[in-house]
């Protein structure tokens, strides 16, 4: 497997062929459209670079934040996409395309308090191959988070980035 890890700005990314693109740690402003043409990318990583993210979000240096406020719809055309990961990019919102992943495995929206997780629920709930959504710090209500756990007990939600005691 194929691994890009971006050093430096996109500018003309250069990650034809690669399977894992990593762009953590690296000043993005919105969703590279020249990724949408990477079609054989099974994981694509954004957020910040080394952390493990706990509250609050003003503790991380804003120049290692990538700010990505709104999915394209041309995120649908990376049909063998297995891994996501958007954490703390500050997410808004996410074109239905992105539910149209069938190989999405692992989803992580953490740490984006503008996301309301509501409005996707429905759409989370008919991603067959999910296994592992990460909606800590993100908006949502108890409803939408009964109905996600009902519809699909097998998987695994983490809404909180509370340990247990």
């Amino acid at each position: 497997m194929l691994i890009w890890a971006a050093a430096a700005g996109l500018g003309g990314v250069g990650c034809h062929g690669y399977r894992v693109l990593d762009f953590r740690g690296v000043q993005v402003e919105g969703f590279p459209d020249s990724l949408c043409g990477q079609r054989r990318v099974k994981a694509l990583y954004f957020g910040p670079d080394g952390w493990t993210l706990y509250p609050p979000l003003s503790a991380l240096p804003s120049d290692t934040l990538n700010q990505i406020t709104a999915l394209p719809a041309c995120i649908g055309q990376l049909g063998q996409l297995e891994v996501l990961s958007l954490q703390a990019t500050g997410l808004r919102t996410i074109d239905p395309a992105l539910f149209g992943l069938e190989r999405l495995r692992h989803l992580d929206l953490s740490g984006n308090p503008e996301l309301d997780i509501s409005r996707y629920a429905a759409q989370i709930v008919r991603m067959k191959r999910l296994q592992h959504l990460n909606i800590a710090g993100c908006q949502s209500d108890p409803e939408s988070l009964r109905m996600l756990q009902l519809a699909r007990p097998e998987l695994d939600v983490i809404t909180s980035w509370h340990l247990p005691p």
